[in-house]
């Protein structure tokens, strides 16, 4: 790209609200394209090894000037001021509904009590199984059944004896607890209940463990071992289990203890090395509780065949939130499904990135689930019903929210025989979405504030699972736009009349702008149209009166200080209104030229940056352009004095040190150099540290002469620093919630001893944050211009602490304390003298003299 033309980059940045009007802004770079020289042989500049800063270079009077080309003169385009958010409550018409309105939807369940339970064979078919495992005792002769035997001509080989029934003095218990046995914990459960009512065992030890990983360590006194997992059966690999619970069980079998495992399995998938090892009982419907022989169970050779789970995951379609209890449900619909209960764990455990499982549901990705429902209609009546049934069985005992969208979700994907049998409950799910539409509209009139805010959650949560199923959508357009409009959430099946409509309806009366910002199909680009236009609720076939599906209805203005009805960017300030469903927002975009105390100016993928000379030192300075974060940390995160987080605008942008004040330029500007850290080839490059705030003060006041009018050499304010040093982000650190010991300078240990080879690091060591600052978190503490003020949850513009003779924020953490000082909100505070070996500074460079909007960074305009 020709040099001349790199301010197209800053064209780049703003195509979202440019569109149709790029070409004009390429227009006005190219009528201010700069001549450029023919480029001379570049001079290479000898670095001195002791160099601090990204260069040092010669005095400007001793640079020859036959050796370089002109200064790159391309003017960016930056935002200059942004002025604060004015909230959507402020533009909303008063609500017309009363002062203490009640909601028309109830969220209660539809029956009274706990869902019927549905356990893998009934209590009373269980219990006889489990006497049947009661340890026997032989006794004497069994004289009686000697003589049936002797009466059917039978000899037996040895005399029967007389056994009696008793306990078993101690027997473990060992509980399955992996995740894709999730389906059968409550049978689990079941049975230890089941097992200690009945005395079984005069002491029991449960032993929880997440399949066959390691060996089981027995009690010596046990004498009986019963195990509650599948053992394999519910994997893709049932041998490979088995042999590995064989190992696991490998300390009870060399003991000759008594090993029996309950498998929720059909016999047909439980390996036949289990079988010939353990007593192994195959917890499954119609499967008659006894142990298994070698015949029932899988041979060794041969794998299993993967079931066909296509009939099961079909019904699962219309289940919105399908628990373990609706999974059963749904399987013993299914003919083929009916007896093997290892379906549930297989489809628990699927490998298909559309089927979402965690530790309380299982679901399809929304996508997914419309394509599956799509052929629910292929199954016939009966089944169709038992899928409803299914359904309010287990659902109607629980918040009626789930069971009313269920409801429409089969019918509308039903024939026409379940439609006439349940017309009357389907139009109850109707008029119960139609109430949660009344609600939502006055929502600010409802007395319980929590039944509003649950209101949203609710339409948040499920409105993106259900905007891809058109058939439902269809039924009820208007409906479905009002909901997705309440939660910024456009439904796929709504067309583009009806959506224009009803934003339309709901939009703010007092944002009167003259530009809709719209979206061109055939152009796939955001382009300009007229208001009117789209208030008329015209609709075009390549134009849809919407920027994007998640926030309907943005309009945006170019309000020129030249022509306010000009169509065109002005070439000196712009002002950029934008209104979304948050509220109106005003940025003024304007242009960047290099100015005469600026050695360098351009932009990288960090953003703008320019570089200033300090007695040949060349200081890198990031452009942090204006805008509005939350500052602080959020409620049960962090210090008390990081909370309540909160929105603040910084209205005016300025330029920061992409690094902490080096040794090298302390050294430059004071003549002395006080730090502790100072020995070594790279302590040059090392922050300056042992610095008091009176010290600091000195030293920017011998640098502000150095520097030329119109430039004021300062610290950042507590908000200044905190919003570069989030750069856009909102975790704890820059790169997220983690502390990384590969990206900043603290101490990972918490020791707060050091040692000799211990203590400051060079400034650009680490990796800089998105907007190319290098070590806000850690090395040092840096002081902020401003007292400590209290937060408060009210929204900021430009707020500073309190001034005079009091403490003053420090901010960044240091190389000598933990992580948890280092965070983006982490505040400190000292007294202006102190003097310590963990504290240190960052340049702030502002424009001393207001323009029209009040003081602006230098740049845009360049110092007066």
């Amino acid at each position: 790209m020709p040099q001349s033309h790199r301010g197209l980059a800053d064209i780049v940045r703003l195509m979202p609200w440019a569109g149709d009007r790029l070409d004009d802004w390429v227009r006005v770079l190219n009528d201010e394209k700069p001549a450029v020289q023919a480029a001379a042989p570049a001079q290479v500049i000898a670095l001195p090894p002791s160099g601090a800063g990204r260069a040092v270079l010669p005095e400007p009077q001793q640079r020859p000037t036959s050796g370089r080309g002109a200064p790159l003169q391309a003017p960016h385009f930056v935002r200059r001021v942004a002025e604060p958010w004015i909230s959507a409550d402020e533009l909303r018409a008063p609500v017309s509904s009363g002062q203490n309105a009640a909601p028309t939807v109830a969220y209660h369940a539809m029956q009274e009590g706990h869902a019927p339970l549905c356990y893998l064979v009934p209590v009373t078919q269980l219990w006889p199984a489990m006497r049947r495992q009661r340890a026997t005792q032989k006794r004497g002769i069994d004289l009686h059944k000697w003589t049936e035997l002797m009466a059917r001509a039978q000899w037996p080989q040895h005399p029967p004896r007389q056994t009696q029934a008793k306990t078993w003095t101690h027997v473990v218990l060992v509980w399955d607890q992996s995740f894709h046995l999730i389906p059968f914990r409550r049978d689990f459960a079941l049975f230890e209940k089941q097992f200690r009512q009945l005395g079984l065992a005069q002491r029991i030890t449960v032993l929880q463990t997440h399949g066959a990983h390691s060996r089981l360590f027995l009690p010596p006194d046990a004498d009986k071992v019963v195990v509650l997992s599948d053992l394999g059966a519910a994997t893709a690999h049932p041998h490979r289990g088995a042999r590995n619970w064989l190992q696991a069980l490998q300390p009870a079998l060399s003991r000759s203890v008594p090993v029996q495992a309950w498998v929720p399995s059909h016999a047909s998938r439980i390996s036949a090395l289990l079988v010939a090892k353990l007593s192994v009982i195959s917890w499954a419907e119609a499967s008659g509780l006894r142990p298994l022989r070698i015949h029932q169970a899988l041979p060794p050779a041969q794998p299993p065949v993967p079931p066909d789970m296509q009939d099961l995951k079909l019904r699962m379609a219309c289940a919105l939130a399908c628990h373990p209890p609706v999974l059963r449900r749904l399987r013993w619909l299914c003919g083929q499904a009916q007896g093997h209960p290892e379906w549930e764990a297989l489809l628990w455990a699927d490998p298909d990135p559309a089927l979402l499982a965690s530790e309380l549901v299982l679901q399809w990705q929304p996508a997914k689930a419309a394509s599956l429902r799509e052929l629910f209609s292929t199954l016939s009546a009966a089944q169709q019903t038992g899928v409803w049934q299914a359904l309010h069985a287990q659902h109607s005992h629980q918040a009626r929210s789930t069971l009313m969208v269920e409801r429409l979700l089969v019918a509308a994907h039903a024939g026409s025989t379940l439609q006439q049998q349940q017309a009357t409950k389907i139009q109850e799910a109707w008029d119960w979405l139609e109430g949660l539409r009344q609600d939502q509209a006055r929502q600010q009139g409802l007395d319980n504030q929590g039944y509003a805010a649950a209101l949203q959650a609710y339409l948040r949560d499920a409105l993106p699972r259900l905007d891809k199923d058109l058939r439902l959508i269809a039924q009820q357009q208007d409906l479905w736009a009002a909901l997705g409009h309440a939660c910024d959430v456009r439904p796929q099946g709504v067309s583009d009349q009806v959506w224009l409509q009803v934003s339309q309806a709901h939009r703010q009366p007092k944002q009167d702008l003259p530009w809709a910002m719209v979206w061109d199909v055939a152009q796939d680009r955001s382009v300009f149209r007229p208001e009117p236009l789209i208030k008329q609720g015209h609709e075009d076939g390549a134009v849809l009166g919407f920027l994007s599906p998640n926030q309907p209805w943005t309009f945006a203005r170019w309000a020129s200080g030249q022509d306010a009805g000009a169509s065109t960017p002005a070439r000196q300030d712009d002002r950029l209104v934008l209104a979304n469903a948050q509220g109106l927002h005003t940025l003024h975009i304007g242009k960047v030229q290099r100015q005469a105390w600026q050695e360098r100016l351009g932009r990288d993928r960090c953003g703008l940056f320019c570089d200033v000379l300090i007695h040949s030192i060349a200081v890198r300075l990031r452009h942090i352009p204006p805008g509005t974060f939350l500052m602080g940390s959020p409620e049960g995160v962090g210090n008390s004095d990081e909370q309540p987080q909160h929105p603040v605008t910084l209205t005016q942008g300025f330029w920061m040190a992409e690094t902490p004040c080096t040794q090298a330029l302390w050294q430059a500007v004071m003549g002395h150099n006080p730090s502790h850290f100072k020995e070594g080839a790279d302590a040059p490059r090392r922050p300056v540290e042992s610095v008091s705030l009176n010290d600091v003060q000195a030293f920017l006041q011998k640098l502000q002469q150095l520097l030329p009018a119109g430039v004021q050499a300062a610290l950042p304010t507590e908000a200044e620093w905190e919003y570069a040093c989030r750069a856009g982000t909102q975790t704890a650190y820059w790169w997220g919630d983690e502390a990384d010991p590969a990206r900043f300078n603290v101490d990972s240990t918490g020791d707060k001893t050091w040692s000799a080879n211990e203590g400051t690091t060079p400034v650009d060591r680490y990796p800089p944050n998105p907007w190319g600052l290098y070590d806000m978190h850690g090395n040092v503490w840096e002081w902020c211009s401003d007292g400590r003020r209290d937060y408060t949850p009210q929204a900021a513009v430009n707020p500073t602490g309190p001034e005079g003779p009091l403490p003053r924020v420090v901010r960044g953490g240091s190389w000598l304390d933990h992580a948890g000082h280092a965070g983006s909100a982490s505040r400190g505070r000292w007294t202006d003298g102190g003097r310590f070996l963990i504290q240190g500074l960052r340049l702030v460079l502002r424009s001393s003299s207001p323009g029209p909007q009040g003081p602006v960074p230098p740049g845009p305009e360049g110092p007066a």
